[in-house]
């Protein structure tokens, strides 16, 4: 006890840059592809299976929520303005902070000004997003481990349940050999994640800003006039079986509904209207065509409406 606080002095009376690597596995049956990740952390059902850290270039080390005990490194990147938090794609890692760690386990508020995110980096510099992919380009010594990947994947979703197993509640694989090696597979992240901050150059202050408004404005999200929205959404339903009918008449049935956009886009490129793409700018600069065919506009026409 006493070597940790003797630690906590000397490194906040440090006025060097410390810098905390983070990665987080998580589990639920939400699934984070259909909600996003402000929803997917909110839902009351999604866990923390371990917690990744390295403070500078020191050895990895794992926490878990059987931990009670919060790493004081987290502490001093909560209250050391000489502490930044580095992570992956960071603002994953920030929704788990944020609405998991800190309400059920205790952990500090962490500022925003505090992160960083080495994919912000890499986008910034034209490489890849992916992490994998990244340490590929970057031909780094550490890469992603596919088969620990194969492995988070299994993990962070709900199993089958086995016979004599009461399926109503979640039920996961997390047996003592899979969850080692779930941590080993957190730990080779966080290598990864250091080594390419290394390579990669660090936001200018301005890209930081930037990312750091983008962040806020994802978890703010943005404001939308519902009772407005929700009617007119019922008028283009109500509306749709009738430009559909309209679309199969004029195409001689080639394009049945307003969706079959490939179709639609094959048929006119048989009457000579060449597009790249079949959005609403595209259909509204054809309209605009003082030579355009009138079939073809007429298409075009309730094609338009529909979008």
């Amino acid at each position: 006890m006493l070597q940790i606080v003797q630690e906590h002095q000397v490194l906040a009376a440090d006025d060097a840059a410390h810098v905390l690597y983070v990665d987080v596995e998580t589990r639920s049956p939400a699934s984070l592809r259909d909600l996003g990740v402000d929803r997917y952390f909110r839902d009351n059902r999604t866990e923390v299976i371990c917690l990744g850290f390295a403070h500078n270039n020191d050895e990895p080390k794992i926490w878990t929520p059987t931990n009670p005990a919060i790493p004081w490194e987290f502490e001093q990147a909560s209250c050391n303005t000489h502490w930044s938090l580095r992570a992956h794609n960071a603002p994953f890692e920030i929704a788990v902070f944020e609405h998991i760690l800190k309400p059920r386990f205790g952990f500090p508020t962490i500022p925003l000004t505090r992160w960083r995110c080495t994919m912000a980096q890499a986008l910034a510099c034209g490489l890849p997003g992916k992490l994998q992919r990244l340490a590929d380009a970057l031909e780094c010594a550490f890469r992603k481990d596919a088969g620990g990947t194969r492995l988070m994947f299994q993990m962070a979703r709900p199993r089958r349940a086995r016979k004599g197993e009461n399926a109503s509640n979640p039920l996961y694989f997390d047996d003592a050999d899979r969850l080692q090696r779930l941590h080993d597979y957190c730990v080779e992240d966080i290598r990864v994640t250091r080594e390419v901050d290394a390579r990669l150059p660090q936001l200018s202050d301005t890209e930081q800003q930037v990312w750091q408004l983008s962040c806020k404005i994802n978890d703010r999200g943005f404001h939308i006039d519902r009772a407005l929205a929700e009617p007119a959404r019922r008028v283009a339903q109500a509306a749709a079986p009738e430009i559909d009918a309209e679309i199969a008449e004029l195409t001689g049935g080639a394009v049945t509904t307003i969706n079959q956009v490939a179709r639609l886009t094959s048929w006119l490129q048989d009457q000579g209207c060449i597009l790249q793409k079949l959005d609403r700018k595209a259909i509204e600069r054809q309209l605009q065509k003082n030579d355009l065919p009138p079939t073809v506009q007429r298409v075009l026409v309730p094609a338009f409406a529909g979008m």
